[in-house]
């Protein structure tokens, strides 16, 4: 099964490559919010949003997932994010067996109360796949918002937007809002024919903002998740402190395209540490921080000429 980061870049690619065919309305189209233009754009608007719902939700769980894999038992993490699990999945389970197939339906509560049983022991935790995004049929801003709160986030859109800045990401406005206005974007589409939804608003999302949210989203919860599985490896004390985190922990590192000088710049933490010239050595150095040769625990964002992002690597696989 693939991962969440490479079924959401396989569909963001396929995003960017309708935005590249895609002609801009005439004065007749834009007057005509029942054009076929309009449609196919209403459309697309609707699956922009699902790519990015879709990547939130399946990450949280691979996060969790991974936690548990390194042997941190449900007891040690910190008790909103239980409590946020344990509710999560019911209210998940709920909503998903009203949808279910009647026969399915003793097997999945099996199954999944299995999995709540294991959150009373010591062992490895198994998180549900239903504990996030699954208790309605759209995950809003404020449930992506409330699963940081429960990690230890206290300012959750300044945590964001930290990131956003130390990766240098050229976003103007609040990184969090992003979500929120896509999923605006995607009910309007969804449910009326909005004629406010160009072109270069659908290209500027799947180009910039999406990404720009996801990878920082990632990089707020891989990092704890990494920090976490280590301290409680050592017996440290795994309290949470979002400054101290932001500002020492939390190790981010971006790579762009410096055109005055034609070189690639590696910023760790907003400072250059590396440039070198070259493609080649560009793709070499990706591949040491995905082999872990280099950079463990990093979150790694890569960035083309145009300061677009194009991969990046999380510290949790």
């Amino acid at each position: 099964m693939k991962s969440a980061f490479d079924d959401f870049w396989a569909a963001l690619t396929s995003l960017r490559e309708e935005a590249d065919q895609m002609p801009n309305l005439t004065s007749a189209q834009l007057g005509n919010n029942r054009s076929a233009a309009h449609l196919r754009l209403n459309g697309l608007s609707v699956v922009a949003f699902s790519v990015l719902e879709d990547f939130v939700r399946r990450r949280a769980y691979e996060v969790l997932h991974w936690l548990g894999s390194q042997n941190v038992p449900f007891s040690a993490l910190p008790g909103a994010l239980q409590s946020a699990i344990l509710i999560g999945t019911l209210k998940g389970l709920n909503f998903s067996l009203e949808r279910a197939e009647k026969a399915d339906r003793g097997f999945i509560v099996q199954l999944e109360g299995m999995l709540l049983g294991q959150t009373g022991e010591n062992g490895r935790f198994v998180p549900s796949e239903y504990f996030f995004g699954r208790s309605s049929s759209n995950i809003s801003d404020g449930a992506v918002k409330a699963l940081l709160e429960a990690v230890g986030f206290g300012e959750v859109e300044k945590a964001v937007d930290h990131v956003g800045q130390v990766f240098r990401v050229a976003i103007s406005g609040n990184i969090f809002s992003i979500f929120g206005a896509l999923a605006k974007k995607r009910h309007s589409a969804a449910h009326a024919f909005p004629q406010n939804y160009l072109v270069a608003d659908f290209s500027e999302d799947v180009r910039r903002r999406i990404p720009v949210f996801a990878a920082c989203f990632d990089a707020c919860l891989s990092q704890y998740a990494y920090h976490h599985a280590s301290d409680v490896a050592s017996g440290r004390s795994s309290s949470f402190n979002q400054v101290d985190f932001l500002s020492s922990k939390a190790k981010l590192r971006v790579i762009e395209w410096n055109g005055v000088d034609k070189v690639w710049d590696e910023y760790l933490d907003g400072r250059r540490v590396k440039r070198y010239r070259g493609v080649s050595a560009l793709e070499r150095r990706m591949d040491s921080f995905r082999s872990g040769e280099i950079g463990r625990g990093n979150s790694v964002l890569r960035m083309n000429e145009k300061g677009i992002i194009v991969d990046w690597i999380s510290p949790v696989s």
